[in-house]
């Protein structure tokens, strides 16, 4: 299976963002693709297999904790380096192991 996020740029659309899950048979996808909403011709951001945009959202979770975490016990911005760390804290992280 894949992933494909795309972009309405209509400003008179409803829609920005479309995440489209393809399954994977010998096809190929669609070379065009259109906006659920408006149906005009969206611009594809990106394609990922399904297991590379699983990581990907984990990352961006463990990411998003790691901010919170931050502006919690430091108040303020959060520094880049914060937002770059890939593992949660010890004391976030799953029983058993984990990230």
């Amino acid at each position: 299976m894949y992933v494909t996020k795309l972009y309405c740029e209509n400003s008179g659309c409803n829609v920005r963002e479309v995440e489209v899950v393809t399954k994977d048979y010998d096809e190929p996808d669609p070379q065009v693709w259109k906006c659920p909403g408006c149906g005009q011709v969206t611009s594809v951001h990106w394609r990922r297999t399904f297991r590379e945009q699983e990581r990907q959202r984990l990352k961006d979770a463990v990411t998003t904790v790691n901010a919170a975490l931050y502006s919690r016990d430091h108040g303020g911005g959060t520094p880049v380096g914060v937002l770059l760390v890939e593992a949660l804290p010890e004391e976030w992280k799953p029983v058993g192991g984990g990230r």
